[in-house]
């Protein structure tokens, strides 16, 4: 028997996709999984083999409560400490495993002593990766992070907006926030729900966007306005909430500041507001890019909507592109060019909004009651509070700069060059979005 998963074909809005991590990078692969006598196949794109495993030798590891949807990995690889890892939705894949090894099915959770054991194998595993974090390994910083449970994200990710809280005011348009509310809704999967997505969209004229640890997404006006429809906007959503599914903000964050401070972070200790500090540093490779452009690709095709938004947003950008307003670094991680040539989409599917929701939005920070210019000029001095270099940074990240700020009489842009994981700026959070709500 066969799980045809939605990485062949486009799967239904709110589907939850059969996925698979190989425990070697954070990319998670759309898989289909065949049951081979006794072994389990399973399928990435293109029909390419990805792992083999025996029937017997499958473990579950976790089961959500939202949707059932559960996570195997083999017994093995628990006691080895492998990343590789199976999650298979509540499918007819899903439910053969199980008709096969009815003891899976089992699987509670629970605390008490899983608890300690937990906390036991993270001690060995901080201890394990010290010297690759002391020497920047990437490789360990991408384990860890796949590894640890979201909501451990959070104080990192509190720590970052409250960074420069005195600089941008949230925008408080209830119909505009709605809008977006339901638009997150409807593109995050499921993986991400816990913690809650919150949403901040700050009243400053940068266009920038970017995601932070925790399941944080931080929207400024100055892309709103930029963007030329709310189609658009739903690709840069998409995008940040790629980045988010693929915990890229939670890799960089562990890389940037180093074991030491996961550790404070996760015992509760130490100086936060300087940990923030430090992480509003954050930049990504140009393969953490590639892979969020397509996984946002995936997200916005998988909930039905019209993919060809990140691309246009893309070419909006380029008049600045060519002429030279957008920094070096931005053009070669990766250059726009090549970011629109690997998201264009054909233009079919729903909006992600209707008219009246579209304007809502675009007039989202009208009634925030902030005086905008005093917030702007304050934003635009702030330096490098974006989480990418300076202007004259060659440090070949993509992450947008507060120092590339838009100055909208002289059409400059601070452009996202992540579409971007941008500065982290203080906010409370103004929405949760949750699969349950209508």
């Amino acid at each position: 028997m066969t799980n045809q998963g939605p990485s062949a074909s486009k799967a239904k809005a709110g589907e939850a996709p059969d996925r698979y991590y190989d425990g070697r990078n954070a990319v998670a692969h759309p898989v289909r999984v065949n049951v081979t006598g006794s072994k389990l196949k399973i399928v990435g794109v293109g029909a390419q083999l990805l792992a083999e495993w025996p029937l017997a030798q499958i473990a579950t590891v976790d089961r959500r409560a939202s949707d059932g949807a559960m996570t195997f990995t083999l017994a093995n690889a628990l006691r080895k400490g492998d990343g590789a890892r199976l999650i298979l939705a509540d499918s007819g894949a899903r439910n053969l495993l199980l008709t096969m090894r009815p003891e899976l099915a089992q699987w509670k959770r629970q605390g008490g002593y899983r608890g300690l054991k937990r906390a036991v194998v993270w001690g060995g595993i901080v201890a394990g990766l010290l010297a690759g974090f002391y020497f920047g390994f990437p490789f360990a910083a991408a384990e860890l992070a796949q590894t640890m449970p979201r909501r451990w994200e959070m104080p990192f990710g509190q720590a970052m907006r409250n960074a420069f809280v005195s600089l941008a005011p949230t925008c408080h348009g209830e119909a505009g926030i709605a809008a977006l509310e339901g638009l997150i809704t409807r593109l995050a999967p499921d993986e991400i729900e816990d913690p809650p997505l919150t949403l901040d969209v700050i009243d400053g004229k940068m266009v920038n966007a970017f995601a932070l640890p925790g399941n944080h997404i931080v929207v400024f006006r100055g892309l709103i306005d930029k963007a030329g429809s709310g189609d658009e906007v739903a690709g840069v959503l998409a995008h940040e909430l790629a980045h988010l599914d693929l915990r890229h903000p939670m890799q960089n964050a562990i890389q940037q500041v180093g074991v030491g401070a996961v550790l404070t972070m996760l015992l509760g200790g130490g100086d936060m507001s300087s940990v923030g500090q430090v992480l509003v540093g954050l930049t990504y490779t140009r393969q953490m890019e590639a892979d969020a452009d397509s996984r946002g690709v995936a997200l916005l095709e998988a909930a039905g909507l019209r993919a060809d938004g990140l691309a246009g947003f893309f070419r909006r950008l380029g008049p600045e592109e060519s002429e030279g307003i957008l920094p070096d670094w931005l053009a070669s991680h990766p250059g726009l060019a090549d970011r629109i040539a690997a998201t264009d989409r054909p233009s079919s599917g729903d909006d992600a909004f209707d008219a009246r929701q579209w304007a809502a939005v675009k007039a989202v920070c009208s009634s925030a009651g902030a005086d905008s210019e005093s917030v702007d000029s304050a934003t635009d001095s702030a330096g490098p509070a974006d989480s990418g270099a300076a202007p004259d940074s060659n440090a070949g990240t993509d992450n947008g700069s507060a120092g590339n700020t838009t100055d909208e009489s002289a059409g400059t842009v601070a452009a996202p060059g992540d579409v971007g994981v941008g500065a982290p700026v203080s906010g409370a959070p103004r929405i949760k979005p949750s699969k349950s709500r209508p």
